[in-house]
């Protein structure tokens, strides 16, 4: 009787037979394999057993991939997961031979523990899992994919020998280990975590098997969040059951595999809150500036942003997480050596809980120590390898150093000098020097560069000398603009937005405005890293001295519905249902008008998109006010990319219920055409048609009422210019707005009504100072001329081309209630001017989840308005002054981008006819 032993050795991907001899024992096979017998790992997939040293291959071989000397091998073949399996002559010459038995044998727990048979139905539910079969011929591949399954279906790490008995074959498939698999994951006591972040928090989803590894460092992650999020007294049991109620398998009948049920039981305990933080030794900067929010210096718990907030009036506090207090510890030293306390310590004194343990008080004790301040600032040019320029600089250091705002003598400010560093990387990009920082400019070795942190000396005392240490490079012009990624939006709508121009000296400054232009544009958005569009540099092979601009944009999402309510004073309450699309394209439709093709396309960008022109439909009805709008807008009619012509056409219905006495009705239409001949200034045309009817006028309705009933038709031509520049243009703090507008209504252009009208508007706004979170406190000044005269056969002004003053206009007064009346009614005037001077600062602020900087949720403002109103220029009714002053609050909800602005205004000069109303607000979406 012949006897052999073979074993799999994996090498590298491949798998490897080779030959063994064993002992004779009396005759008979050996009932169970030996320790001796070396192993078939599992997939590469899967993890390592802990069976085997470090650095060596099942069997005890070295690592690598040629097998020991004496054994060859010969004739690969692939394996399930496609690595090759390369055979011994032995192996070989047992391919084909019947297999005589299978056996399966478990290796127990316990160190130098003998391999045990396992028992008859477990081997069974195992061996009929098996592609080998007893009685059919031996194949290599089989086994190795037996091997493989068995890990991939069981999850169970199997040896696999092979012994060749009077020309047949034994297989044993030894099981080193099992890693049981849960059936289903259960939660009990999970009352304040929704599942669905659970299930995201631990990566579980419906096809993905968690095993008994996973159990425990799933529970430590699950528990840490509950810790993060307050649950200080948290606690989780990991729980195993098998399955109620379900079919156990015959080889498991105790529910030690694939019938187990995971459950965690949580018991969340109270939530903590932080209710107090004393500080102590913070002499140089108050814990909390007064009422918990108002002020504008610096202020240690709030200026520091740390994330456990005390509580405040009936607000509870922030979650208290120890983990989150550490870190706010590193934020307050942060704060502290950014203001000059570079040797500040701030440490956890004492927490102390409440008696029911749902609140808690924080100790922080504070060494400051010295504050530093600034003995010298320097500007020193260096080479590309760090050393000190030898030659002459560009621009000498002097006039950098004029572009400073640190000063020799001041305290040390971390804030403060990195805006000069900003500054002094401002100052290059402006003459043809991009940042080393700057996107794409990394790995030039001719880029501009200011280190960062400068250069740090201390002194004997709280001094330090600061250098920032400038390399200024290779001046850059730029070669080319290359725009990627555009899969719908013409080029053209893109460079149209870029100042930059291929063959000039690079200005930051245009680089810098062509992304802000693309970024308010709202065309383009990557959906998976949420953000807009980016511009970088791309060096030009072997010239230095070039660059080209890529410009990476994707098309997003541009067409949006919104649904939206607004109330003020006056004006009552509006609902609104609107739909804005911007970069539409009126000249490509469909393919096909069948409305669910045309609707797809639409959808995915490839219908109506990319032109760069806008549409919105607005649907409004109001209480006071109902309105009906349709507009299109084509940014650029001729393709001129700069200096263009644009076109707009638009379309409305405006119901009016104002309490004056009246009904007004309009419909109409407009159409024009503008120039713009810079960025911030453009002037234009349009002319527009109105159909207005006024009715169900009251018994005391004023005579320019009655004088309008009926149907009249208004057609006019306007002529505007405007000159805006403002830094931000939904929350500017600097810059102007300046309208001029001039209308010719009737006379050669027919109509029922003849007159000429002038408007000017102007908005200034400046910045007084910043607090320390960089939010300003901003003085507005604005105001509001008009006059209108009627010539030809009209006698008056028409009543719905009238000027009213009250309300927005001029707080302290009721809506369109200051100036002449009638009857209790306002008139309105011919002539008009408001004006007002408010000065806004800011109270809250927050950051967002996500956002780098700090969003306003609370501004207080002050002001002072002003206004005229008259029957006419020269009329008597318009020297009649009405001032009125107030305080106000503007408030923000950012999710749901709701400005909320509230008013009170005392009216100190005014008339004895005017309605005055101390309280103003405005709400809309």
């Amino acid at each position: 009787m012949e006897r052999a032993s073979f074993r799999f050795v994996r090498v590298g991907v491949g798998i490897l037979w080779s030959a063994l001899a064993l002992p004779a024992q009396g005759g008979q096979p050996s009932p169970q394999p030996t320790t001796q017998q070396p192993t078939m790992q599992p997939p590469a997939t899967q993890p390592p057993t802990t069976q085997q040293p470090s650095g060596q291959m099942p069997g005890n071989r070295p690592a690598g991939g040629e097998p020991p000397e004496g054994e060859q091998t010969q004739d690969p073949i692939r394996g399930v997961q496609g690595g090759e399996i390369h055979l011994s002559e032995d192996v070989q010459r047992l391919q084909g031979k019947n297999v005589r038995a299978i056996r399966i044998a478990k290796q127990p727990a316990g160190e130098g523990a003998s391999p045990q048979l396992v028992d008859q139905a477990t081997a069974d539910s195992l061996v009929r899992s098996l592609e080998t079969r007893v009685g059919r011929p031996f194949e290599a591949r089989k086994v190795t994919a037996d091997c493989e399954n068995l890990w991939l279906e069981r999850r169970l790490l199997v040896d696999a020998s092979a012994i060749e008995i009077d020309g047949e074959v034994v297989l044993t498939f030894l099981v080193r280990r099992e890693i049981g698999v849960y059936e289903r994951i259960e939660f009990k006591g999970l009352d304040n975590l929704p599942r669905a972040t659970v299930d995201s928090l631990l990566g579980i989803d419906g096809d993905r098997q968690v095993t008994t590894n996973e159990a425990e460092a799933m529970r430590k992650v699950l528990l840490s969040r509950y810790h993060r999020d307050g649950y200080a007294f948290c606690s989780i049991e990991l729980r195993e059951r098998p399955v109620v109620g379900g079919v156990v398998a015959a080889d498991d009948p105790e529910g030690q595999s694939g019938g187990r049920v995971l459950e965690f039981r949580i018991d969340e305990s109270k939530k903590v809150t932080v209710r107090d933080v004393f500080v102590y030794g913070n002499e140089s900067f108050a814990a909390e500036p007064a009422f918990g929010f108002a002020g504008t210096g610096s202020y240690l718990l709030r200026d520091s942003h740390i994330q456990s907030d005390p509580s405040w009036g009936f607000a509870r506090g922030a979650a208290y997480s120890r983990e989150v207090l550490e870190e706010d510890l590193d934020r307050l030293r942060l704060f502290y050596r950014s203001r000059g306390f570079l040797d500040a310590t701030v440490d956890l004194a004492d927490v102390v809980f409440s008696d029911d343990r749902t609140e808690v008080d924080v100790t922080l004790v504070i060494v400051e120590g010295p504050r530093y301040r600034i003995r010298s600032v320097a500007i020193e040019h260096i080479n590309s390898t760090g050393q000190p320029l030898e030659s002459e600089p560009l621009y000498p250091a002097a006039e950098i150093q004029a572009e400073l705002q640190v000063e020799p003598g001041e305290y040390y400010d971390h804030t403060r000098l990195q805006r000069d560093w900003l500054d002094i990387q401002e100052f290059y990009g402006e003459r043809g020097h991009p940042p080393r920082s700057f996107r794409g400019m990394g790995g030039d070795t001719t880029a501009c560069t200011v280190s960062w942190p400068p250069r740090e000396i201390y002194g004997e005392g709280p001094e330090v000398d600061v250098t920032f240490l400038v390399y200024e490079g290779v001046p850059k012009t730029l070669r080319d603009v290359v725009i990627r990624g555009n899969q719908f939006t013409r080029d053209a709508v893109i460079r149209r937005r870029v100042r930059a121009q291929p063959g000039e000296r690079i200005d930051m400054r245009d680089v810098q405005l062509s992304l802000r232009y693309l970024e308010q544009t709202r065309f383009f958005t990557d959906q998976y890293a949420l953000r807009g569009p980016t511009v970088g540099f791309e060096p030009v092979s072997g010239k230095p001295d070039l660059l080209d601009l890529a410009i990476d944009v994707e098309d997003g999402q541009t067409g949006e519905l919104r649904w939206g309510i607004g109330i003020s004073t006056g004006q009552g309450a509006q609902a609104s249902i609107s739909y804005s699309k911007r970069n539409f394209d009126l000249w490509n439709p469909p393919s096909s008008w069948n409305p669910v093709t045309a609707f797809s396309e639409m959808l995915d960008n490839r219908a109506f998109h990319g032109g760069g022109q806008q549409l919105s439909v607005l649907l409004a009805p109001g209480s006071r006010y109902s309105q009906f709008r349709i507009s299109w807008l084509e940014p650029d009619l001729f393709g001129d990319h700069y200096d263009t012509w644009d076109l707009r056409v638009a379309g409305q219905r405006l119901i009016s219920r104002q309490p004056d006495g009246y009904t007004s009705d309009t419909l109409g239409g407009e159409i024009g055409i503008g120039r713009s001949l810079t960025d911030n200034f453009n002037i234009g045309v349009a002319a527009r048609h109105d159909t207005v009817e006024i009715g169900d006028l009251a018994g005391d309705a004023t005579k320019f009422a009655y004088d309008a009933e009926g149907s009249s038709e208004l057609r006019g031509i306007r002529l505007t210019a405007r000159y805006r520049d403002l830094d931000d243009l939904r929350r500017p703090t600097e810059g102007v707005d300046l309208a001029l507008s001039g209308e010719v209504v009737g006379g050669f252009l027919g109509g029922d009504v003849d007159i000429y009208k002038f408007v000017h508007t102007a908005d200034a706004y400046t910045w007084l100072w910043e607090n320390e979170m960089e939010h300003r406190t901003v003085l507005h000044f604005d105001h509001f001329f008009g006059v209108a005269h009627a010539f030809g056969n009209t006698r008056d002004v028409f009543l719905t081309e009238r000027f009213f003053l009250g309300g927005r206009n001029l707080r302290g007064f009721d809506y369109r209630n200051a100036g002449p009346s009638q009857f209790g009614r306002p008139l309105g005037g011919e002539a008009i001017y408001s004006s007002s001077l408010e000065l806004t600062f800011p109270l809250v602020a927050t950051r967002l989840e996500n956002e780098v900087r700090d969003r306003e949720l609370l501004r207080f403002a002050m002001f002072t308005d002003f206004g005229l109103l008259g029957l006419g220029i020269d009329d008597p009714t318009f020297g009649e002054v009405r001032l009125s002053s107030g305080v106000g609050l503007r408030i923000e909800i950012p999710y749901l981008e709701v400005p909320i602005a509230l008013d009170v205004a005392w009216p100190w000069l005014y008339e004895q006819s005017d309605d005055r109303r101390q309280f103003f607000f405005w709400i809309s979406r």
